[in-house]
C-alpha cells in the first residue's frame, strides 16, 4: 500500500483499509487474510476520485467520503459498487476540504466533521443537515478537528489539530472536558463505536447493503 489512511472494522471484526494515494480499499479477515481489494472509483470510470474516509456500518454497508464529487460512495461487504449519494450542496466546500471525515455513531447516525464550520454535522437520508444550528457549542470549542469518535453512550470525542488535545462533548453537543495531549508511550485511547450502527437502515432503494 502506498498510503493507509484511514481504518474501519465492520460488525463482522473485519478491517477495511483505505489507500487514498493508490485509490484502492482493502478488506481484511479477521484473521488477517486479504479477502478483496477494489478501486475506490464510485460512477466515475476515469477514476478521478479523492477517497477520504470510510466507515462500516452495521448492515454491512461501506461507505467512502468521495472528496472530488462530495459524496458518499456505497459498497457492499463482497466490495460490489452500490450507488453516489451526493451531499447537499451547502456541505459540498465541506466534503471537499482534506481536513474533512465521516463519523458512524453508537445509534447508526452518520456525521460529516466539517473542519471549516469547526462543528460535526448530523446528515439526514438525503444527506442534507439533519438539525438547524451548529451542534458542538462553544462554537470555539475546536479550533481545528481533526478526528473524531463515537462512544457507546452517545458522547464524542474530537482530536483539536491546534492544542493536540481531545476534546469530550456530551451527547446534546456539549463540552464535556478535555484530555491533555498524548505523551510518548501512552497507550490509552477512547472506545469508539465506529462501524457500529447502521446509517442505511433507514435508507430504502439502491445504494445501501441489505445485510
Amino acid at each position: 500500500m502506498a498510503r493507509p489512511s484511514r481504518l474501519a472494522f465492520d460488525a463482522d471484526g473485519s478491517l477495511y483499509i483505505l489507500d487514498t494515494n493508490r485509490r484502492r480499499l482493502v478488506k481484511v479477515s479477521p484473521e488477517g487474510r486479504l479477502l478483496h481489494e477494489v478501486t475506490v472509483s464510485g460512477e466515475d470510470a476515469a477514476g478521478l476520485t479523492e477517497p477520504g474516509d470510510v466507515v462500516a456500518d452495521a448492515r454491512g454497508s461501506i461507505l467512502v467520503l468521495d472528496r472530488a464529487s462530495a459524496a458518499v460512495l456505497a459498497y457492499d461487504k463482497s466490495g460490489s459498487f452500490l450507488a453516489a449519494h451526493p451531499l447537499a450542496p451547502d456541505l459540498a466546500p465541506e466534503a471537499r476540504d482534506p481536513r474533512a471525515s465521516l463519523l458512524l455513531d453508537a445509534f447508526g447516525r452518520l456525521w460529516l466533521v466539517a473542519p471549516r464550520e469547526r462543528d460535526l454535522v448530523r446528515l439526514d437520508e438525503s444527506l442534507s443537515r439533519d438539525r438547524a444550528g451548529r451542534f458542538l457549542t462553544p462554537e470555539d470549542s475546536v479550533p481545528v478537528p481533526r478526528a473524531a469518535v463515537s462512544a457507546a453512550n452517545g458522547e464524542t470525542w474530537i482530536a483539536d489539530g491546534v492544542s493536540g488535545a481531545l476534546r469530550r462533548f456530551r451527547a446534546s453537543g456539549a463540552l464535556a472536558g478535555a484530555a491533555p495531549r498524548p505523551t510518548a508511550g501512552a497507550t490509552s485511547t477512547p472506545r469508539t463505536a465506529r462501524g457500529s450502527g447502521s446509517w442505511c437502515s433507514a435508507r430504502r432503494g439502491p445504494g445501501c447493503s441489505s445485510g
